[in-house]
């Protein structure tokens, strides 16, 4: 028989045995590392201890969530790949699981909040250069009850297509049955750099040394930079121990207060919350204030029918400055700075005016004025939210239908004044820039869920389901130079010259089925089959397989587990108490997010007189989905009354039919889509957590994430190669891949 323990303050126990038989139970205390929890998963929670599949639950420490500005941050202690293009505020983060999976095709990991399934859309193109535009940015980690990363194709294949770089499972607070509860939070805090670049500052020895450089070169400027006669008029402008990084750099305060409530009763129950986010960079003048609100709830209509409504509204709002290798980036442009130069203008009696310097000879701007005139600004509009009716068919089957919005609105702007800036494409004029983007998705999804035990030993649960997406997103981007001063900002002033206008318009409809079958034997042998196949508006209209003539993207998994310990004897009393063994094979799609790569299409091209069309796309009927073979291998470890948990894994990826972008051998300048060659990534992981110290006041919990992994690239017919910065990324058979080449 299965009996099933609870007692306030200590997580669920399910345990096997007879009615005659004596039975010792261990019971660990909620928060606490523990085998015996219930993971977030898809399509309903499951005991970490049946699991067949590569996952990681997060453990999501309540004073880490207060002082987190994004969900990401909650994602530093597992094994995934979090990279920051420049760390500024409210940039957010770029997120891999397991190395690379494609090159051009969709990278980012599917992200699935409260079983709605994100378009988590970034826009193309922004008008801040190098700006990493991530909408995760808007969710706010305060509203976060669990978090589960999905790594191999058990589970992720129910997802379908997207779903090829893994799956992070988002579940948001929820309200529960009782007196209402207020919870009232707020934080405050410093940003700093602890480091900075060291450069050369003094003049005395900077100048020789440029002069020893530069010998020789007749193109070198020396000008009035070399004078070194105290009585020349300018020997005080140009005789400075300047470190540049001081006028760019500055500690930041990061402010928070957040407040939620939650209650209700047996028939309706509710979870509100509202927050309030300001973090500034260190980096001067650089912010993000983010207002947000999240209303759950929870009703049970009837005894066979509930309801369940999540929703979540946010708007932000960032201060940034330029980023990469252009003309108004601050940063680099304080590295570049000659340090014998000055902010201000200093006279001939060695006193600096309230007029500040130009850019220099040498085409470097006057990072001080970059820091303080330039004007970057990034507004958010964000909506998520479902819907979802329960239909309890019997007792052990369900029917589930959800409707679900997402929506992202940007509005940019940027102005960058003539005086102390460089342009090099327009020296004498300033420049300014106007953006808008829209994405919007609309949902729905239907499933069955069976669950039974039979006979006491035999657990079977199953899901069935379809799944729609409709995307439209929309950007438009218009830039111009040359208003009548840097005292007027309109984009309608700026000069003809220069000016220009880009956009796109996207329609996009994907359409998934699904089935997911899990099986154990008394919580012993365990298997699990998942299936999906997807059909997108974005793949060639001749590709393999179809059915009743579309094609269709198939995504088939297996995993088999073990539990060692209940067959070796292992229990709470023992050094081992538990040890499962598991492995799981399968293969999920991959396509990237232009639903028009298959198609022909022109675009206008501007000649002297007039304006025409060419063609750009070719069209690619054959087009196909990109296909990821997964195979993993892993084992679940609990030491020392539970006290210490172990997993580690080993597995292996083949990425076949890569998508690729190259310039079609039949038109002269036109692009095509072709499928070519295979990406193969072997890794092993592994996480460790241990349960330290464990007293009524204090607690001591420490984790351990370690995670590598080789990617080399086969069957390439030719080499891919692109600018990245000052090198190139370069995608090579038999090399590893984005080998980077440069500085």
């Amino acid at each position: 028989f299965m009996f099933i323990f609870t007692y306030p303050g200590y997580e669920p126990k399910e345990q096997y045995g007879g009615p005659d038989e004596p039975m010792s139970v261990y019971m660990t205390l909620e928060g606490d590392y523990s085998i015996d929890k219930t993971v977030h998963y898809p399509y309903g929670g499951q005991k970490y201890t049946n699991m067949t599949s590569a996952v990681e639950p997060i453990n999501i420490e309540y004073s880490t969530q207060i002082m987190s500005s994004s969900f990401e941050q909650l994602l530093e202690n597992a094994t995934v790949q979090l990279t920051s293009a420049s760390g500024s505020p409210g940039e957010g983060r770029n997120i891999k699981i397991r190395g690379y999976s494609t090159v051009f095709a969709d990278e980012k990991p599917l992200i699935v909040i409260d079983g709605q399934v994100l378009g988590n859309y970034r826009f193309n193109e922004t008008t801040t250069n190098g700006l990493f535009q991530d909408p995760l940015i808007n969710i706010d980690p305060r509203n976060i009850e669990a978090i589960t990363i999905l790594k191999d194709a058990t589970a992720a294949a129910l997802y379908g297509a997207k779903a090829s770089n893994g799956v992070i499972l988002i579940k948001t607070k929820t309200a529960k049955v009782g007196k209402t509860e207020f919870d009232i939070t707020g934080h405050f805090g410093t940003n700093y750099m602890n480091k900075r670049l060291s450069v050369i500052q003094n003049s005395e020895y900077f100048k020789p040394y440029l002069l020893e450089q530069m010998y020789g070169n007749e193109n070198f400027l020396f000008g009035d930079y070399f004078i070194e006669d105290p009585s020349f008029t300018d020997y005080y402008r140009f005789n400075n121990n300047t470190d540049w990084q001081d006028y760019i750099f500055d500690p930041g305060r990061t402010a928070g207060a957040n407040i939620n409530v939650r209650g209700g009763d047996a028939i309706a129950k509710y979870y509100f919350s509202g927050g309030y986010l300001h973090d500034e960079g260190s980096v001067k003048n650089t912010s993000y204030d983010r207002f947000n609100a999240r209303f759950n709830a929870d009703v049970d209509m009837t005894e066979w029918l509930t309801a369940q409504a999540r929703m979540g509204i946010t708007y932000s709002n960032s201060e940034l400055m330029q980023q990469g290798l252009t003309y108004a980036n601050p940063v680099l442009n304080s590295l570049e700075k000659a340090p014998f130069l000055f902010p201000h203008i200093i006279d001939s009696n060695n006193i600096a005016l309230p007029i500040t310097e130009d850019a220099d000879e040498l085409g470097i701007s006057n990072p001080y004025e970059v820091i303080n005139n330039s004007e970057l600004s990034l507004s958010s509009y964000n909506f998520i939210g479902s819907l979802n009716f329960t239909f309890q068919i019997t007792e052990n089957l369900e029917a589930n239908v959800m409707g679900s919005s997402e929506l992202n609105k940007i509005n940019e702007f940027v102005f960058l004044p003539n005086h102390g800036f460089y342009n090099n494409e327009y020296p004498f004029y300033n420049e300014v820039k106007k953006g808008i983007g829209n994405f919007s998705r609309t949902s729905t999804e239907f499933n069955l869920r069976y669950y039974n035990t039979l006979d006491e030993i035999h657990n079977l649960s199953a899901v069935l389901g379809f799944r729609s997406n409709s995307d439209k997103i929309i950007q438009d981007i218009d830039k111009g130079v040359g208003t009548p001063s840097d005292e007027f900002k309109d984009l309608g002033l700026a000069l003809n010259e220069g000016r220009t206008k880009s956009g796109y318009q996207l329609l996009r409809n994907e359409f998934t089925n699904f089935l997911g079958v899990s099986y154990n034997y008394k919580e012993v042998y365990f298997v699990d089959i998942s299936l999906s196949a997807d059909a997108s508006s974005n793949i060639g209209s001749e590709a393999e397989p179809r059915i009743f003539g579309v094609p269709v993207a198939f995504s088939p998994a297996i995993g088999l587990g073990w539990n060692i310990s209940k067959l070796a004897g292992f229990n709470y009393n023992t050094i081992i108490n538990y040890l499962k063994a598991r492995i799981s094979a399968g293969q999920v799609a991959n396509t990237v997010y232009d639903p028009y790569i298959s198609r022909s299409y022109y675009s206008p091209v501007a000649y002297y007189t007039a304006t025409g069309y060419a063609r750009v796309l070719s069209e690619t009927e054959g087009l196909k989905w990109e296909k990821t073979r997964k195979l993993n291998a892993g084992f679940d470890l609990a030491l020392l009354k539970q006290r210490m948990l172990i997993s580690a894994d080993v597995y292996y990826h083949n990425t076949i039919d890569l998508l690729n972008n190259t310039l079609s051998a039949i038109e002269l300048g036109t692009q095509k889509w072709t499928n070519n060659g295979d990406l193969n990534t072997m890794g092993s992981e592994l996480t460790l957590k241990y349960r330290a110290y464990d007293g009524s006041v204090i607690k001591w919990n420490t984790e351990l994430a370690l995670g590598q992994y080789i990617t080399q690239v086969a069957n390439l017919d030719n080499d891919l190669i692109y600018d990245f910065g000052t090198g190139q990324k370069i995608f090579r058979n038999d090399e590893i891949a984005g080998s980077f080449y440069g500085y």
